[in-house]
């Protein structure tokens, strides 16, 4: 059975987002920037920005916000 290419993509971005969402558990009381994050996912911050916004449905805003307690 042959699968779609979309699927392949959106599996790729879901790990993506995943593993940088573990890099922010991991290092939350360090306080990384978006690039290193992004950096952590192997994106641009501009593509990370959006597959975050897609995948996690917040803005990445709310990484800064969540790590400074707001």
């Amino acid at each position: 059975m042959k699968v779609p290419h979309d699927s392949f993509v959106d599996s790729r971005d879901f790990a993506r987002i995943a593993k940088a969402i573990r890099f922010i558990d991991n290092h939350f009381r360090e306080q990384p920037r978006l690039t290193t994050i992004a950096a952590q996912a192997g994106l641009s911050e501009f593509h990370f920005n959006r597959l975050f916004r897609r995948w996690a449905g917040v803005h990445t805003q709310a990484i800064s916000r969540f790590r400074d307690g707001q």
